[in-house]
């Protein structure tokens, strides 16, 4: 979410709402010590950043969902199959073998680098294509 946004501003794209929640209830949670310095390695501050927990009121909102993995993939669409058309996994924005990007939690700082990395990659693929449509529509 964090970086998403802040490459959309970078690029100086119309802004678009970006949010992110999960299934846990712990909304109010800081970011982990460990995806702090992933996000800052990547100049993103995850300082003020809390979780949230998804609420059916965004999700009938989004017009795209992404999430990291098959658990996430199956909680959504098996909780809310209203959604499913629109849910995806973040990783189909790669032409690699692997579908899914682990959850880094409880694990060492160099899994949350390399899950933030893949991330950060999926992410610039996202905004890239963005530029790339509204440049088009600009040349109408």
């Amino acid at each position: 979410e964090c970086y998403f946004r802040a490459e959309l501003a970078k690029r100086e794209l119309p802004p678009l709402t970006v949010t992110s929640g999960g299934f846990l209830r712990n909304d109010g949670t800081r970011s982990p010590d460990f995806a702090r310095h992933a996000a800052e390695s990547h100049s993103v501050s995850l300082a003020d950043h809390r979780s949230i927990s998804a609420t059916i009121e965004a999700i009938e909102a989004a017009d795209l969902i992404l999430v990291m993995d098959y658990r996430n993939y199956h909680n959504f669409t098996t909780h809310y199959p209203q959604a499913a058309e629109k849910v995806f996994l973040l990783q189909i924005f790669d032409n690699g073998p692997e579908m899914q990007i682990p959850d880094p939690h409880g694990h060492s700082r160099g899994v949350f680098d390399t899950v933030y990395t893949a991330i950060v990659a999926r992410v610039q693929t996202l905004v890239e294509e963005r530029e790339r449509v509204d440049r088009h529509a600009e040349s109408r």
